[in-house]
């Protein structure tokens, strides 16, 4: 983390310069070769939001939320909790993904 003004102020300006800065992406994927995509797209500066399954009793696909390898696939990335299967998932019932347009009740994404 940046201690000094300047080392935030440096930081600040790198992100802005990255190529992907002000790009979003939904991380759904759960094998190597997608997450190893995906973190190419967030070290090049997009916004990486990994959505990952409920939690289970047995250990994921993607392995040990803790290990080592996990950590390395999904850093720079934020991460949400969402059951994709349940009726409750869908885009109009998401309050991250809707933003309402005017008096009417259709919703637009951000």
């Amino acid at each position: 983390m940046p201690e000094s003004p300047a080392d935030k102020s440096m930081l600040t300006q790198a992100q802005t310069r990255m190529p992907l800065n002000g790009l979003k992406v939904l991380d759904l994927t759960l094998a190597r070769a997608g997450p190893t995509c995906v973190r190419h797209l967030a070290d090049w500066g997009a916004d990486v939001i990994k959505i990952e399954p409920p939690a289970t009793d047995a250990e994921d696909v993607a392995g040990n939320r803790h290990g080592f390898d996990f950590q390395n696939l999904h850093r720079n990335k934020r991460a949400m909790t969402l059951n994709l299967k349940s009726p409750e998932a869908t885009p109009r019932s998401c309050a991250w993904w809707k933003a309402p347009t005017s008096s009417s009740r259709t919703c637009a994404p951000r």
